[in-house]
């Protein structure tokens, strides 16, 4: 719950099978509140909150308190970005897989130039289950095994078709986050001073942003960098402590599709870059030719991919079945939804809006009128006047919907015509959403869905009416508040 963007914690309780939320002081006039949901167990911080957590250093202390703690998939080190001084310090190094319900051998990254396990205590796996949508912390030897000299772990059980296995490895990691993800411990390694600055961006519940961290050393994915040792090659015949560098320059491989540069965290050697700096090329990102001049075969590069899924717009549709039983689903826009401007009673030849231009515009030569859900009334017009703002050529209660004796200004209008149609040929007997393999669904739900009818619902943000509150209520007063028939009977 934010108002006006600060995060607020009302007292939420049921009432009257809707659910009332109190605020101990009175929000502001026209303050802006958002809620989000989500179906979770209340235990779980089910939203990712990002903050910033700035510290100043003390010579020889090497672990500190962090006020946002960090939940819930390992490793935490690499869904959390440390810096000191304004240097990225190097996180865990991961690889992450796609689960086939079969395979049980999961190969450890070797992009900052591992070759094989040295320490198996350093090697950890996480697998984010498809379907609870939640992450096991897998224990060693219970869960997997890691030995020294191979370059794999190996799950007990094999992780199921479409769950992600993450194979992470804290060897060179320069810090680490406590299990319960309240402290940060800075690796020894590490120089800094008691004025030396820590800042620690944090995103709590990381899960839902399904964060990738990779760490590269070198100067890209393919490319090898040979440097001439002394006495290899005849006096004068090259530069001094030349290297030679082979392969691919500049191009790092990740272990997803990404199109979108602005949802990276790049660092060469800690020094943050920018969009820009690089482009996405499918699943890995090409340095700019600047970039590329400063790049070593010993530089770091750190590449953080936060995913590009988005919140999307709410959507909505009306499924809307006339007298004579014929079906229409019809999206609910609000660029296409207005209000009653003034009171409507059953003798009125016009109904006034607030605005008139965002309605079908008909007149009395269009093969079809306009259509208006006014509640649950559906209402037919021939004649639109945008200056005074109302619908006229009435036909109300048609389709065999209720006509309202009285309705009142707030109520809203929505475009029920031709227009807000769902446009595919087989909305009634496919699924709108993204097939998945096998079953008629991914999951992933409608607004992350491509179909046709998915992006248009999309294209057009809905406004619902609360059906409830607004239209099946037949009066506005408690019972026995005033004398009986002493409010007027809507409906």
């Amino acid at each position: 719950m934010f108002v006006n963007g600060v995060e607020t914690s009302p007292v939420f309780a049921a009432s009257d099978g809707k659910t009332t939320m109190t605020f101990a002081t009175a929000p502001a006039v026209d303050a802006q509140i958002h809620v989000f949901t989500f179906n979770q167990a209340t235990s779980r911080d089910a939203p990712s909150k990002y903050k910033l957590q700035t510290t100043t250093l003390s010579a020889g202390t090497y672990t500190y308190s962090l006020t946002n703690t960090v939940n819930y998939a390992q490793p935490l080190d690499a869904n959390t970005i440390v810096e000191i001084d304004g240097v990225r310090l190097r996180p865990a190094n991961s690889k992450y897989h796609s689960g086939d319900g079969s395979t049980t051998q999961f190969n450890i990254s070797t992009t900052a130039g591992e070759t094989t396990i040295v320490n198996p205590g350093d090697i950890g796996v996480a697998v984010i289950q498809q379907s609870t949508n939640t992450t096991l912390n897998a224990v060693r030897n219970i869960d997997y095994t890691a030995t020294a000299g191979v370059a794999f772990v190996t799950m007990t059980t094999a992780p199921a078709d479409g769950d992600t296995v993450i194979v992470y490895n804290r060897a060179s990691a320069e810090y680490s986050i406590s299990g319960d993800g309240q402290e940060i411990t800075i690796d020894g390694s590490v120089s800094f001073t008691s004025s030396s600055t820590m800042r620690v961006n944090t995103f709590a519940n990381h899960d839902p942003l399904r964060i990738q961290t990779k760490v590269h050393v070198g100067q890209g994915t393919g490319s090898t960098t040979v440097i001439d040792e002394f006495d290899e090659v005849n006096f004068d015949t090259a530069g001094f402590d030349r290297s030679v560098v082979s392969g691919t320059v500049g191009t790092y491989d990740l272990d997803r599709t990404v199109t979108n540069v602005n949802n990276f965290w790049v660092t060469v050697n800690g020094v943050r870059l920018h969009p820009g700096d690089y482009i996405t090329n499918g699943a890995e990102i090409v340095m700019s030719t600047q970039i590329q001049a400063t790049i070593s075969g010993t530089s770091v590069v750190v590449i953080t991919h936060i995913i590009e899924n988005q919140i999307q717009p709410s959507t909505g549709f009306r499924i809307f079945q006339d007298m004579n039983g014929t079906v229409e689903y019809l999206r609910m826009c609000k660029d296409a939804t207005t209000e009653i401007a003034t009171d409507v009673l059953l003798t009125d030849t016009k109904i006034y809006v607030k605005d008139a231009s965002v309605l079908p515009q008909v007149d009395v030569n269009s093969e079809y009128p306009g259509v208006v859900f006014v509640g649950a009334e559906r209402v037919t017009y021939w004649e639109i006047n945008t200056t005074d703002n109302y619908i006229t050529g009435l036909r109300r209660g048609t389709g065999g919907t209720p006509i309202l004796n009285r309705v009142v200004p707030g109520f809203l209008v929505v475009d029920g015509g031709k227009d807000q149609y769902l446009p595919a040929a087989d909305t009634h007997t496919k699924t709108w959403y993204d097939l998945g393999s096998g079953v008629a669904a991914d999951g992933l739900g409608l607004q992350q869905s491509s179909t046709t009818n998915a992006n248009f619902l999309k294209a057009c943000q809905a406004q619902v009416p609360n059906y409830k509150a607004e239209l099946n209520a037949a009066e506005y007063m408690e019972d026995d508040y005033v004398d009986d028939d002493y409010v007027e009977r809507l409906f």
